[in-house]
């Protein structure tokens, strides 16, 4: 009875064994790329799963205890696989996903062990769907870039018109040369209109053609001895000039000018002339802007002039000089100006005859505005 009983459990026990047993399963090494995953990989094998629904997964989990404890793979790492596994190349899809859209490190998911089932046969199996990101980055690829347009813009010229109103304080100091005989003319008003076109060329040069129209009227005696025989005069000026800016704060201003001046004879009597004559002028000034705030400027002019010589059927006029300067706010607001200016004057300019000065003491108001340029 021993005996059988010894058979017995002997053959329980080898049967047990042999159904219990694993078949030993073959292995070799697989180098993780970018974009890998361990589902991934298992996909990838041959015929898809290879060993039956999800066991492809289980065995690479078996074969790699380290990964299942590590919780992730690297790229570069090297894992076992069924040495029978062939691994396909990823899809066309695929490989768009991989560069659309980069792959985190993977988690390994330890599931569940499932039942065994009888193995499938091998059959082709169609590569995964591609997820709605690679679905949209291959089906609309982004519309091609249209080539920028350049465009060139031509220089602009503006154009701007300037009125003025001056209001001076002359007086005019005439000494005849024979006699020494003197006389001081002081006016009772002196009105100066101007009108100018400018030009800007540039932003550093400017150009402007100026008329300018002055009415005056001295006051009828010069002492107690002389009187003045003709009260009022009126004089005109035509100008042509430019501006070139030296830097941010200096302009250099210059103008050809042909305008009438104030000339006296007759100081040997008791009866004085005033004439009017034509001379020619050349004027070379600066314009300093000593301080900016916004389109606010406060700043200075100087400038000189050389006086032409002329001739009239009584007497000659030699060549003479004139200076002044002014200080002046100025506000650019947009297409319009406005500026004020207040400032002194003086010429000397002698005949054949007289010894003259005169000397200007004035205050004037300047408005512009751009005719075909527009707000800058």
């Amino acid at each position: 009875m021993k005996a059988i009983a010894r058979f017995t459990f002997t053959l329980i026990f080898a049967m047990t064994s042999a159904a219990s047993a694993a078949p030993a399963i073959s292995v070799r090494k697989y180098v993780v790329q970018r974009g890998d995953t361990l589902s991934h990989i298992a996909d990838r094998i041959r015929g898809g799963h290879t060993y039956g629904e999800n066991e492809n997964l289980e065995k690479i989990l078996d074969l790699n205890p380290d990964v299942v404890k590590a919780q992730h793979i690297y790229v570069g790492q090297e894992i076992f696989i069924p040495a029978d596994a062939e691994l396909r190349m990823p899809s066309s899809e695929e490989s768009v996903a991989e560069k659309a859209i980069p792959a985190e490190p993977a988690k390994v998911v330890t599931e569940p062990p499932a039942k065994p089932v009888a193995p499938a046969p091998k059959a082709e199996v169609a590569a995964p769907a591609p997820t709605p990101t690679t679905e949209k980055s291959i089906a609309t690829p982004p519309p091609p870039t249209k080539p920028q347009q350049v465009v060139v813009e031509e220089e602009e010229v503006n154009q701007r018109v300037k009125v003025s109103a001056l209001y001076q304080f002359t007086t005019l100091e005439a000494v005849d040369k024979t006699t020494t005989g003197k006389a001081s003319l002081y006016t009772n008003h002196d009105v100066v209109v101007s009108i100018a076109a400018e030009q800007d060329w540039t932003e550093e040069f400017k150009t402007h053609l100026e008329f300018a129209f002055r009415h005056l009227e001295f006051m009828s005696s010069t002492s107690a001895t002389k009187r003045i025989a003709n009260e009022t005069q009126t004089l005109s000026k035509v100008s042509l000039g430019g501006q070139v800016a030296l830097s941010k704060n200096t302009n250099l201003y210059f103008d050809a000018i042909y305008g009438q001046q104030l000339f006296v004879h007759g100081l040997s009597s008791t009866e004085v002339f005033a004439d009017t004559v034509g001379v020619p002028e050349a004027r070379v000034g600066l314009d300093l802007a000593l301080f900016r705030k916004g389109s606010t400027s406060l700043g200075v002019l100087i400038d000189g002039s050389y006086l032409g010589s002329s001739s009239t059927d009584s007497y000659d006029i030699e060549s003479g000089y004139a200076y002044g300067g002014a200080f002046y706010v100025k506000r650019n607001k947009g297409s319009r100006s406005l500026a004020l200016q207040v400032g002194l004057r003086y010429r000397k300019q002698d005949t054949s005859f007289i010894q003259l000065d005169e000397q200007n003491i004035y205050g004037s108001f300047i408005y512009g505005f751009d005719i075909f340029g527009g707000d800058k």
